[in-house]
């Protein structure tokens, strides 16, 4: 018969307390239950633990020794169990997020880690490009920003959709004029088309493409220079519109939008940290398209 560490902690918790009745209502069960479970363990230890009267109890000299050997380490483990769930509430140390390099440059992700920065000062940011789905327990990342059309690594992670990315044809005035203003998805064909990884994967197949980058700035400088037709976010647009001779392509449909999900390895034994930058993501983000 095997000694049960819980009935070892049972026996720790009469010893401190006491008595059964006092261990008993620390440990939440029954006194006679407690009496029981210390019988087990010294029938499973061949030996006798305590001396018991009707006014106290004692430990016999097995038990006295057992107590010294078994009472550091179980300090120990309740020390550690301590620790971690106070690390689970802490603002301290790293929070590390993997995003995808089309994304950094919204400046709404700027203002988000500013606030959280201001009122967790404590915390340090590991901000990881991620071209694909993370594993997430794996890497040690606490939450992946990524479109959704990217398979999540792992069934089990949560993945939550909060914001839609609203895109558009952009060109400069001087191009228009020297190839034309498409006005349909089909006049695209005949042009030199610029986009992200992302926005390709939503367009037809056969569509050519001119320039297929993840770096959104990289394919905005070439439609500033005028080397083509640029689907890029509005809202990265409208950012430098004033500076630029971008003129937005009104096509008879609208372009697709990029949707973003924020993944995260479990809901239930979130750090606190995490939690509040879920937060401020979906408070920011919260009804606002860009």
């Amino acid at each position: 018969m095997k000694a049960s560490l819980d009935d070892v902690y049972l026996f720790m918790l009469v010893v401190r307390h006491g008595g059964f009745s006092a261990a008993a209502q620390a440990a939440g069960l029954q006194r006679s239950r407690v009496s029981r479970r210390i019988q087990a363990l010294e029938q499973s230890l061949g030996c006798e633990l305590l001396v018991r009267t009707t006014r106290q109890i004692s430990l016999t000299e097995q038990g006295a020794r057992f107590f010294d050997e078994v009472n550091q380490p179980l300090m120990s483990i309740g020390q550690s169990i301590r620790a971690v769930r106070t690390s689970q509430k802490e603002f301290e140390g790293r929070l590390k997020i993997a995003i995808t390099a089309p994304l950094i440059g919204f400046e709404l992700f700027t203002k988000i880690i500013d606030e959280y920065s201001e009122s967790h000062p404590g915390i340090a940011f590991d901000i990881v490009q991620r071209h694909e789905s993370a594993d997430l327990k794996q890497e040690g990342i606490d939450l992946q920003v990524q479109p959704d059309s990217l398979p999540v690594k792992d069934d089990g992670y949560i993945q939550q959709t909060f914001l839609d990315v609203r895109c558009s044809a952009y060109a400069t005035e001087a191009y228009i004029e020297k190839y034309g203003l498409p006005k349909t998805l089909p006049d695209l064909y005949s042009h030199s088309l610029m986009v992200s990884r992302y926005v390709a994967s939503l367009l037809p197949d056969d569509l050519p493409l001119k320039v297929c980058s993840d770096e959104l700035r990289l394919i905005f400088s070439l439609a500033v220079q005028g080397m083509g037709i640029a689907i890029l976010p509005d809202r990265l647009v409208s950012g430098t519109t004033g500076h630029t001779n971008l003129y937005k392509i009104a096509l008879e449909k609208p372009m697709p939008s990029i949707r973003l999900t924020l993944v995260y390895p479990t809901r239930e034994y979130m750090p606190e940290r995490t939690r509040v930058m879920l937060s401020l993501i979906n408070k920011h983000f919260k009804q606002v398209k860009i």
